[in-house]
């Protein structure tokens, strides 16, 4: 229980602008100006920004199940619509479960015309059989101290993920076969003091 729902708000006239859920500093990652889908939400926040404002954070519910802060930001959502530079809207299944059948007829409908190139295709093929694109059977040797004896960053943190415990996170990330940004967004992990 440790989601909540926020709303990015106009400082100027208090309307909402974009509201979400998340947990831990997921409210404040919009003011860092940088987003690979919603340029809307920018545009507003860098507006805002050039009046001399800055965005207010608020968060709205708190100690939410992760299914409460999905129907609650959907019913924010429709409620503030009119307001709000949040992107089409669609059935909450953002739960790492599989689409449920209306998910499924809502995203063909919304796809249904669009051409698509073979690797695409593959891509998506690839992401909806849920298979881990990592080796299940192959074992992680932990190195990190004998490479932090030279290394410009001798602190890094021990990475906990998926029951095995890396020496940091790129081992963690590597391992995995990801970008940074994509294992911290895809799997859940505990950083972990050496001590």
């Amino acid at each position: 229980m440790d989601y909540y729902v926020y709303a990015l708000v106009d400082p100027i006239n208090k309307i909402p602008f974009y509201i979400g859920k998340g947990r831990k500093d997921r409210c404040y990652s919009h003011l860092k100006g940088r987003s690979n889908y919603n340029d809307d939400k920018l545009n507003y926040i860098k507006n805002i920004r050039s009046l001399g404002f800055e965005p207010v954070v608020y968060k709205i519910f708190e100690n939410l199940t992760n299914e409460d802060s999905l129907s609650i930001e959907k019913i924010l959502i429709d409620y503030y619509k009119t307001y709000l530079t949040n992107m089409e809207y669609l059935v909450p299944d953002r739960t790492g479960s599989k689409l449920s059948e209306n998910h499924k007829k809502i995203l063909r409908e919304k796809n249904l015309g669009k051409n698509l190139t073979e690797e695409h295709k593959k891509k998506i093929g690839i992401s909806n059989q849920h298979i881990p694109n990592y080796d299940i059977e192959k074992s992680y040797k932990d190195e990190s101290s004998k490479r932090n004896e030279g290394s410009k960053n001798p602190n890094s943190k021990k990475v906990l993920c998926n029951g095995i415990l890396f020496g940091c996170m790129k081992d963690a990330y590597t391992f995995y076969k990801v970008s940074k940004q994509t294992f911290k967004k895809r799997y859940d992990f505990e950083i972990i003091a050496n001590l």
